[in-house]
C-alpha cells in the first residue's frame, strides 16, 4: 500500500458563517481542493454545512470530507476544533460509489453560542490530519533508450574525479540545456570532456544509466534516488528530474525520508 500523509488546517470567518446560519440546508462552505499522490492524482476536499440539508441532521454543523476517485481509497484521519473540544476519528474505504463521509460537530444553535467556544475572534478553525492509502501503482519511467545505450559508441566523455563514463553528444544535449551549452564551449573535437565536480562517480554513473533507461540500475534506494534527482536539477535533465519526483513520491513515507536524511 501506498501512503500519503496530510495535516490540513482550515480556517472560516464567522461572517462567512454567520451568512448561512439561517440558509435551507443547502448552502456550505468549501475548502480549497488538495491533491493526494503526484504519479496518480486523487483531488480532495472539505465541505462545511453550518445547517446540514438532510432531514436527520436539520439544524446541525456538519462537515464532509470529499474524494474524487476511480480507485479504492483507504482513509484514516481525524478532524478536530481545540476551542470547542471537538474532535472525531474516521477509518473508512472511500470508492467511486462512495466518495465521502461526514461528521455532525454540533448544533447549530450551539455552534454560534459563544460560551461553546467553536468560534474564537471572529474565526472558526478546524484541522484535518491522517492518511489516504491506495495499493502499490505501476510506475511508468520515461526513458526508452536502451539500444542507444547498448549499441555503444560514445564521442564524449564525462570525467569524474578519476573515474570516466563515455556516452552520446546529441543524446545529452537534447536533454540537458546546460550539457549542450558546455558542448558549444569545447572547441577540440578531440578532447570532449565534460567535468562533474560535486557528485561522486557511483551516483553520476547510475544517474546517466537512469537517463538511457530505467533497467540499467536494478535497485534505487531513497539515499541515492534524493542524489539522482539533485544531480537532474543541477544539470536541467527535466526528464530524469521529473522520473525521479514520481518515484520518489511512490516510495516516500515519513519513516524512509528520516532514514534517507539521517
Amino acid at each position: 500500500m501506498l501512503e500519503f500523509p496530510f495535516s490540513i488546517k482550515w480556517t472560516i470567518s464567522e461572517e462567512n458563517l454567520r451568512a448561512l446560519k439561517n440558509s435551507n440546508g443547502k448552502q456550505y462552505l468549501k475548502s480549497d481542493t488538495f491533491t493526494a499522490f503526484k504519479f496518480s492524482p486523487i483531488p480532495y476536499h472539505f465541505e462545511l454545512y453550518p445547517n446540514r440539508n438532510s432531514y436527520e441532521n436539520l439544524g446541525t454543523v456538519c462537515i464532509i470530507f470529499l474524494i474524487q476517485c476511480q480507485q479504492n481509497v483507504y482513509t484514516k484521519y481525524s478532524i478536530s476544533n481545540d476551542s470547542g473540544n471537538y474532535i472525531r476519528n474516521f477509518d473508512y474505504v472511500l470508492t467511486s460509489d462512495i466518495d465521502g463521509f461526514g461528521a455532525r460537530i454540533c448544533k447549530t444553535e450551539e455552534y454560534f453560542d459563544s460560551k461553546k467556544s467553536y468560534i474564537v475572534q471572529g474565526r472558526f478553525t478546524i484541522k484535518i490530519e491522517g492518511s489516504l492509502k491506495i495499493k502499490n501503482y505501476e510506475l511508468k519511467w520515461n526513458a526508452n533508450n536502451l539500444d542507444l545505450w547498448n549499441n555503444f559508441c560514445g564521442n564524449f566523455m564525462f570525467k569524474i574525479g578519476e573515474n570516466h563514463i563515455w556516452a552520446h553528444q546529441s543524446f545529452f544535449a537534447s536533454e540537458s540545456p546546460i550539457f549542450a551549452a558546455m558542448f558549444e564551449q569545447l572547441k577540440d573535437e578531440n578532447e570532449k570532456i565534460i567535468e562533474i565536480p560535486d557528485f561522486s562517480f557511483e551516483i553520476v554513473q547510475k544517474a546517466i544509466k537512469l537517463i538511457y533507461h530505467r533497467d540499467l540500475v536494478q535497485k534505487i534506494p531513497l539515499k541515492d534516488a534524493l542524489l539522482f534527482l539533485k544531480f537532474a536539477i543541477t544539470y536541467d535533465l527535466s526528464i530524469l528530474k521529473n522520473n525521479l519526483e514520481l518515484y520518489i513520491g511512490c516510495n516516500l513515507t515519513i519513516v524512509k525520508v528520516y532514514d534517507s536524511i539521517y
